[in-house]
């Protein structure tokens, strides 16, 4: 007779894949400090480290479906509006506290993305999804993928909002809005 059950040995897989990915993350967030010392380590934390932000992603999204999907006092997405919108103005304005002397009010609240801003997105989104059936997330996610890569490639916006929106969400990175870290 097995210890766990079936679904509490996929919870636990599905959360050491989740530590698994953050451990990624972390080392890709201290890579930067070998770039001078020790450029080869710094290149293998590069390379190997890409793949850490989008599985961690991407395996809390299915986290959260499961969450909401068990939840029948309608608690779970009261909570994930919450962290989103602490993610969206709390965490955008304190983590950006830095650039505030660099950047213009206007470059500062809405020139730069973060991870942190594309996360209370789709936090958002995923609360507004909640009633749909997987085949919509599959669905919406694959055109959402397709739809932002072609965007992306062959945008060329004229205007200095169109190419701030276009920036912001699909990281057409230039001199002119060099904060975008993570495109929403």
């Amino acid at each position: 007779m097995p210890l766990l059950s079936s679904a509490s040995q996929l919870n636990a897989a599905v959360d050491a894949a989740r530590g698994c990915a953050m451990l990624m993350v972390f080392l890709s967030h201290i890579k930067q400090h070998f770039e001078t010392t020790s450029p080869d380590l710094y290149w293998f934390l590069l390379t190997t480290t890409r793949i850490a932000t989008p599985t961690f992603l991407l395996l809390s999204g299915f986290v959260i479906f499961h969450l909401m999907s068990r939840d029948s006092e309608g608690r779970v997405h009261i909570t994930l509006v919450d962290r989103a919108l602490f993610l969206l103005l709390v965490a955008h304005g304190l983590l950006g506290l830095a650039d505030l002397s660099e950047m213009g009010p206007v470059d500062w609240a809405f020139g730069r993305s973060m991870i942190t801003d594309t996360v209370g997105v789709a936090l958002l989104v995923a609360v507004h999804l909640r009633k749909a059936p997987v085949s919509v997330y599959w669905g919406l996610g694959l055109a959402l993928c397709v739809v932002s890569w072609i965007i992306a490639l062959a945008a060329d916006p004229s205007g200095e909002w169109a190419r701030r929106i276009f920036a912001v969400l699909f990281q057409l990175k230039n001199g002119e809005y060099p904060a975008i870290d993570a495109p929403i």
